[in-house]
C-alpha cells in the first residue's frame, strides 16, 4: 500500500511506468521542527506523479495554470497578445510549477533517467532553450489542456480563446490505462476509455 492509498483518489494515467493521480480529496502535508510530515501534500485541483511510500516519491503539479502558460509560450498553436504573453512568461517564471517530495539524489538520478527514456513517447532532450523542469511544465501544461482543463478552468478558456486553429500534440506524455485493465486506485480511473469497434 502507498501512501496515495490513505486517500481517496483516481487514477489518471501513466507517465512511463510511474502511475498519476489525482486526489478525490485535499492530502494536506505538514512541516514540523524536525522537516517535512507526510509524503506530499497536494490538493483536488491538483496532480502527482508517484504514490508515495510504498510506490514511488511523489511530484506534484502544483500550478496546473503555469503549467498551461508553459506549454502555450513553448507552442506555435496559440496566437498570444504581447501583454499575455509577458504575464505567462512572469507565472512560468516563478517557481516551482511542479515539486518533488522526499526526492534524495538517487530519487533525482531515476527521474532524470525517467524524463530521457523511451518509456515516455515524448522525451526530454538537451536543447539549449529547454530545461528539464521547463519540459516536465509543458509536458504537463499540455495535459492538464487537453485532458483536465477542470484543473484550472480559467487559463484554460482564456487559451482556447487564443488558439490557432487546432493544436497537435507536442508532448503526449501520460497514458491512459487501455479499457478493461483493472484498476487499484480507491477512487477508479479519471477517464472512461471505450474501444470504439469489437
Amino acid at each position: 500500500m502507498s501512501y496515495i492509498d490513505s486517500y481517496p483518489h483516481e487514477l489518471v494515467g501513466y507517465f512511463g511506468p510511474v502511475p498519476v493521480y489525482r486526489p478525490l480529496e485535499d492530502i494536506p502535508g505538514f512541516v514540523t521542527e524536525t522537516g517535512w510530515d507526510g509524503d506530499f501534500a497536494c490538493r483536488t485541483d491538483q496532480i502527482v506523479i508517484g504514490g508515495g511510500s510504498g510506490e514511488r516519491p511523489g511530484t506534484v503539479l502544483e500550478r496546473p495554470a503555469a503549467a498551461m502558460a508553459c506549454f502555450a509560450l513553448e507552442h506555435d498553436g496559440f496566437d498570444l497578445p504581447d501583454s499575455l504573453r509577458a504575464a505567462y512568461q512572469a507565472e512560468a517564471g516563478k517557481a516551482p510549477i511542479a515539486r518533488h517530495y522526499g526526492f534524495d539524489a538517487e530519487e533525482h538520478a531515476a527521474f532524470a533517467a525517467l524524463i530521457r527514456s523511451d518509456g515516455l513517447l515524448n522525451p526530454f532532450y538537451d536543447g539549449p532553450d529547454l530545461t528539464p523542469e521547463t519540459w516536465l511544465a509543458c509536458s504537463l501544461g499540455e495535459f492538464v489542456y487537453a485532458a483536465m482543463p477542470d484543473l484550472a478552468p480559467d487559463r484554460a478558456a482564456e487559451l482556447a480563446r487564443f488558439e490557432r486553429g487546432r493544436v497537435h500534440t507536442r508532448y503526449n506524455n501520460i497514458l491512459l490505462p487501455p479499457p478493461g485493465l483493472p484498476v487499484y486506485a480507491n477512487g477508479g480511473t479519471a477517464f472512461e476509455a471505450v474501444r470504439r469497434r469489437r
